[in-house]
Parts: structure tokens; C-alpha cells; sequence
């Protein structure tokens, strides 16, 4: 009998300050710090919805290609793009409409090169 897989649990991005993260990942998104069992100073853990974005410090960091994406409420989503945009973070995308799935979407990356896509509701449900 197959295994079913039940969801993500979290997701772990490398970065290679963590003062620098937890601006950007505060102070630009919004997220709040969860609970780490681990306190060495090398990571922080976020809380996103019923999972959990964890960020560790790389001393040799090189950011990869792929991507993590947080959705935001559809009634939210402009109200929360505009307050990513004005925060002063200059790496971030317009808003945009894709036609094919009727969802909206912007594209940032972190301070790390790390990608993050926010898209209004969920693709997954």
C-alpha cells in the first residue's frame, strides 16, 4: 500500500545574514516569528497558516532557482500588494492577471535572491 503524502509541512530557504532576513521577511511581509526549538542564532521559523517557512543562515549561501509562493486572502491580495510595494523594497514585480487560472499574482525576491511569488487565494485548493 502507497504512503500518502498529507501536505508541506515547511519550507527552508537558505540566506546569508539573518538580520537581514528577518528585516526583509518581517518588516516587508509582514510574517511573524514562530517558536524555533533549535537557539543557536542560525535561523528563525515563520508561521504560514498551517505550515512553516524556516530560514537558516548559510555561511556559504548561493540561492537556487525555485521558488516558494504565499497566498493571501483574494480580498486581501491588493491591499497587501500595496503594502509590500510601499514598504520600499525595490525588488518586487507589478501586480499582474493571469487569465488561464483567474488568479492575481506578484513576483519579489528576498535580499538573498531567494524567489517568492504571492498569489491571491490558493492554486492548491
Amino acid at each position: 500500500m502507497a504512503i500518502a503524502i498529507q501536505g508541506v509541512d515547511h519550507i527552508m530557504i537558505t540566506v546569508g545574514d539573518l538580520d537581514i532576513a528577518k528585516d526583509f521577511y518581517e518588516s516587508v511581509l509582514g510574517l511573524q516569528e514562530a517558536d524555533c526549538p533549535v537557539k543557536d542564532g542560525m535561523r528563525v521559523w515563520y508561521k504560514l497558516g498551517n505550515q512553516e517557512l524556516h530560514v537558516n543562515l548559510r555561511r556559504d549561501f548561493c540561492a537556487g532557482k525555485g521558488h516558494f509562493a504565499l497566498s493571501v486572502k483574494p480580498e486581501q491580495y491588493h491591499q497587501y500588494y500595496e503594502q509590500v510595494k510601499n514598504s520600499g523594497y525595490a525588488k518586487i514585480t507589478e501586480s499582474m492577471h493571469f487569465s488561464e487560472d483567474n488568479h492575481h499574482r506578484f513576483y519579489l525576491d528576498d535580499p538573498f535572491g531567494n524567489f517568492i511569488e504571492v498569489i491571491d487565494g490558493s492554486i492548491c485548493a
